[in-house]
């Protein structure tokens, strides 16, 4: 067992892909994973044996190239044998791929970031996923009883990305304008009420 991980930092051309990695990393998502490193910083090392192999890593050494970086930190992993390394650089990828999200409070988190005005594609998303996961209703609330705190969903259609866009910039107003109001439903009902949109 290695009990000890250090990080270091090497140049991107010390640095050697694994030859027989089967994880293929598109173009968008190498620019997704770049988005990420700019936002957030470097934060994930990529992991390399002995002679400093990529383990795990190859999306955010392609990254690094996007954004002419001169160093990235990484994690040496001397102890596993040669069969056991290959193994890790299939698990490292599947495994987290074996995971799922908990959709109500995936739909809030969200929800919350976006009304704090951050860009939500950073998360990885895209738009038809960020649209299925914020505004598709789960269940019909009409059809259930209404737990305590529940959140009623609406599932939101645009038909291109301006429309969306047009959607996140209102949500935004209404936050700017309503601050003291704590959710869209609040905010979007007191900009109804104070403008008689409703009145008989």
């Amino acid at each position: 067992m290695n009990k000890s991980l250090e990080i270091k930092y090497l140049k991107l051309n010390e640095i050697t892909p694994y030859a027989r990695n089967a994880r293929v990393h598109s173009n968008e998502q190498v620019q997704q994973i770049a988005s990420s490193v700019r936002e957030f910083g470097f934060v994930n090392p990529i992991l390399i044996d002995n002679d400093n192999e990529i383990i795990a890593g190859h999306g955010r050494l392609e990254a690094a190239r996007v954004l002419e970086m001169d160093m990235v930190p990484v994690i040496q992993i001397g102890h596993l044998t040669k069969t056991q390394k290959r193994g890790l650089v299939l698990a490292d990828n599947q495994i987290a791929l074996n995971a799922g999200w908990n959709e109500e409070l995936l739909q809030l988190e969200l929800s919350s970031l976006n009304e704090e005005g951050f860009d939500i594609e950073l998360t990885g998303f895209n738009a038809e996923q960020l649209e299925k996961a914020m505004f598709e209703n789960l269940e019909d609330p009409q059809t259930q009883d209404k737990p305590l705190n529940f959140i009623i969903s609406y599932n939101i259609v645009f038909d291109d990305e301006t429309q969306q866009d047009t959607w996140f910039k209102f949500v935004r107003y209404l936050r700017s304008n309503f601050p003291d109001n704590e959710t869209i439903g609040e905010r979007l009902t007191q900009l109804i009420t104070d403008n008689g949109y409703m009145e008989d």
